[in-house]
This record gives structure tokens, C-alpha cells and sequence, in this order.
């Protein structure tokens, strides 16, 4: 993957968010993402990635995993 981002800070917490991903899901398999929301999907503020990077690394450590149920199909007017 690359990633070209304009500040240094950015581009350490895209690479810090990459590697908790990769650890995530060898924690908990290859599926274990495909449902769960950890914010926007393009953050605004590089707080927003960080938040999503302690998120990964919260359930990581406790062995927790993220809500990763799939959307209801009974309720089709909701757009995931």
C-alpha cells in the first residue's frame, strides 16, 4: 500500500493504524474487520486516526474484539 500524506505526523499514524489492522487481524482472524466501524472513513483530523488506532490496540490487549456483527438485512432503507 502506499500512502503519500503532506505532514510526517500523518503519515506515522497511517503507518501506526496499518500495523494495528495487521495485528488485529492475526489476533482474531481475517473476517474480524469486515463489519466493525472505527470512525469516519476519511478522517478529517489526525486525531480521528488515532482514536481508531487505540480502538484496535484496546481490543488487542484485552483480548476483546470489536463488534463486528453485519447489518441487518431485514432493514434494507439503512445503506452500509
Amino acid at each position: 500500500m502506499v500512502v503519500r500524506v503532506v505532514s510526517n505526523a500523518w503519515q506515522e499514524s497511517i503507518e501506526q493504524m496499518i500495523q494495528a489492522r495487521k495485528d488485529y487481524l492475526e489476533k482474531f482472524g481475517a473476517g474480524a474487520l469486515d463489519y466493525v466501524i472505527l470512525g469516519e472513513p476519511i478522517p478529517e483530523k489526525l486525531t480521528d486516526l488515532s482514536e481508531a488506532t487505540k480502538k484496535l490496540r484496546d481490543a488487542i490487549r484485552t483480548g476483546v474484539p470489536l463488534d463486528n456483527t453485519p447489518p441487518n438485512p431485514d432493514m434494507p432503507e439503512i445503506i452500509y
